[in-house]
């Protein structure tokens, strides 16, 4: 965008526009300078198809759409990239990058990282499951990026040819300045004798992976995961890398500066203590500053939106690391949802049970301070377990005045199966583990007993859709341990579930009863 002040400034945005609720989307651009959609010669898809666009350059346009035969993939979205220049027609577009039939689909978009001192990446991916891709990359200079007659393009050579990126295909990468991040759900070795486990965060130099590969190559570990230790999400504001750590089920934040020329991230703060809440964090404009959004919710806290700032972590003695509390880097609180119950009276802990084969099994209890222990608290344990969904501190009003302001007990249980600590946590409780899950359920309730919180009489658990599944089974194999159960939608004929239209991943997380 020859406006955007070297890419600095964003000043045009793809609207994608969804009529009820339909996967099918139309695209239309809006300016962010005038405050009004682009009227001359827009680039404006209808809502025919499950199209997928990004900016090129401010008049070309990537895109991937229904553009007739072998134009869509078998899971029903665009199997082809064509590049779409301002004011010509868009089924003249030629085609520039094709998948295969049978991968989900295909994602091309630009990466422009010289706001922090890094080049420019074209990228090209076919998603080849929903866990897996290829990527393709080449480092292109901003000429490149423009419509081919356009005369700042005269005398400009072309570029590199692409290259495949080598690095796992159930991996995901990102360009921060010089640097090539690679986020690992499966162990990795690039050469003989240097592994990285599954979920560690490493970082290494863009340039050199993508021109000379994988080996002899200088790798940066910015995070490796331990027992009940994984790395939630990260952020790129455009000096600072924001990394949200899940220890336990309770988040803490690392602030890492990004320096020497965009080659290297040194840690500059952290919080000080993990806090049992749900935090997320979003970039305000990670061109221009350093701002962050802070989202926070709990058992007790309704979401509440702060203001946050990365560099207010930073210290002029690179010697220091700051550890603070979250005052350390908010700016200030913006707004909050109301709050529906009284919870001042509430008391939230984390307790541990251990399961069957002695793994420590976390859970969060909710109550009344002062909670009586004399077995005839009526308690409610919920879970869910599966498709590495994870579960965490959340504000629920119905719960909450339905529940806690009459003195109930809620316990949410975070078993094998989700999502909470990575793709690890998940998978042991997949196809012939499923159990694995099931036990850790009745190892929490075992405990909740054990500590005269509830007695099986006073003892309910709920569970929906693939957690009805889970409360059925553990009902089954323990009758003798609850009063009540709360099976809603389940999926309980494991037998015939893919005669009743269950998808594939329904196969991979249970197996296949076939």
């Amino acid at each position: 965008d020859t406006m955007s002040g070297g890419g600095k400034r964003v000043t045009r945005v793809l609207v994608s526009l969804s009529k009820n609720g339909s996967n099918d989307v139309a695209i239309r651009e809006f300016d962010l300078v005038a405050g009004d959609f682009v009227k001359e010669q827009p680039f404006t898809i209808q809502q025919t198809a499950r199209s997928r666009a990004s900016y090129k350059s401010r008049d070309v346009l990537l895109i991937g759409s229904d553009f007739g035969a072998q134009t869509m993939t078998q899971a029903g979205f665009p199997r082809t990239i064509r590049e779409w220049v301002r004011g010509t027609d868009i089924q003249d577009a030629p085609v520039v990058f094709e998948g295969e039939p049978s991968d989900i689909s295909v994602a091309s978009y630009i990466d422009d990282e010289r706001v922090r001192g890094g080049g420019i990446y074209e990228v090209r991916a076919r998603i080849l499951t929903d866990k897996t891709s290829r990527v393709w990359v080449r480092k292109v200079k901003f000429e490149h990026l423009l419509k081919p007659n356009d005369p700042l393009r005269q005398g400009i050579g072309e570029p590199q040819p692409f290259a495949e990126l080598q690095v796992p295909e159930d991996s995901e990468i990102d360009f921060v300045g010089n640097l090539l991040l690679i986020t690992l759900r499966s162990d990795w070795t690039p050469e003989p004798g240097k592994t990285f486990v599954q979920g560690s965060l490493v970082y290494v130099n863009s340039h050199k992976f993508i021109k000379y590969g994988p080996k002899d190559r200088i790798y940066h570990v910015l995070f490796k995961p331990k027992d009940r230790v994984s790395c939630e999400d990260y952020i790129v504001t455009k000096e600072f890398l924001v990394l949200s750590i899940l220890q336990d089920m309770k988040p803490k934040l690392e602030f890492y500066k990004l320096e020497k020329d965009a080659n290297k991230l040194r840690l500059v703060g952290m919080d000080k203590n993990a806090q049992i809440r749900t935090i997320n964090i979003r970039s305000v404009d990670p061109y221009e500053g350093n701002k962050f959004w802070l989202t926070t919710t709990g058992y007790t806290e309704p979401s509440t939106l702060w203001l946050a700032d990365a560099s207010k972590m930073d210290s002029h003695d690179k010697k220091v690391i700051r550890k603070t509390g979250s005052e350390g880097y908010i700016i200030r609180k913006l707004n909050a949802l109301p709050e529906y119950f009284d919870a001042s009276e509430l008391d939230v802990c984390q307790r541990f049970a251990a399961s069957k084969d002695g793994t420590q099994v976390p859970y969060f209890i909710i109550s009344k301070k002062g909670l009586i222990l004399d077995k005839r608290n009526p308690t409610i344990i919920y879970s869910y377990g599966s498709f590495g969904v994870s579960l965490g501190p959340h504000y629920g009003a119905p719960t909450g005045i339905a529940w806690l302001a009459r003195g109930g007990v809620y316990v949410e249980a975070i078993i094998r199966g989700g999502g909470e600590f990575g793709d690890s946590w998940h998978e042991k409780a997949m196809r012939e583990n499923r159990c694995r899950a099931h036990e850790d359920f009745i190892a929490v309730a075992e405990d909740l007993v054990a500590s005269s919180i509830c007695s099986p009489k006073s003892l309910g658990m709920r569970g929906g859709s693939s957690g009805g599944l889970l409360v059925a089974n553990v009902y089954l194999l323990r009758p003798d341990l609850f009063g009540a159960v709360h099976c809603a939608s389940p999926i309980l004929d494991m037998k015939r579930y893919k005669a009743m239209g269950g998808f594939q991943s329904w196969v991979l997380e249970f197996g296949d009863p076939d």
